[in-house]
């Protein structure tokens, strides 16, 4: 009895110790296209950001209207750290949508991964 103990307590160790290390995905998705700016980010951008009022060039800092606009943000983590990482962009106190939907999100961050495409 002792022995089964013990070879049941190694074992339990063993199996919690060897996942221990294992990654998961935060989405569960997998990015096999690639997504560009102009087909697929720019109309996210255009319903959730780049609207009167807000990242249009003319009233929030960045012109999200085009992808040059987008550059500075791209380079500087910006982008990366208030839509993908935080997820606070759209703010709240939009007055267009104030959240992206899991899709959108999950474009957006592909196009990150993917070294952010312009065509």
């Amino acid at each position: 009895m002792q022995r089964f103990r013990i070879i049941f307590i190694i074992s339990s160790i063993a199996i919690l110790f060897s996942c221990a290390k294992d990654k998961l995905e935060e989405n569960g998705e997998v990015c096999t296209d690639d997504i560009t700016y102009q087909d697929d980010v720019r109309p996210i951008l255009e319903r959730t950001c780049a609207y009167v009022g807000c990242h249009d060039g003319s009233s929030a800092p960045g012109d999200f209207t085009n992808y040059n606009g987008m550059v500075p943000f791209l380079n500087s983590d910006k982008f990366d750290r208030r839509v993908i990482d935080r997820r606070d962009m759209p703010p709240n106190y939009s007055t267009g949508p104030t959240a992206l939907t899991a899709e959108e999100l999950t474009m957006i961050t592909c196009w990150a991964e993917g070294g952010y495409l312009e065509n």
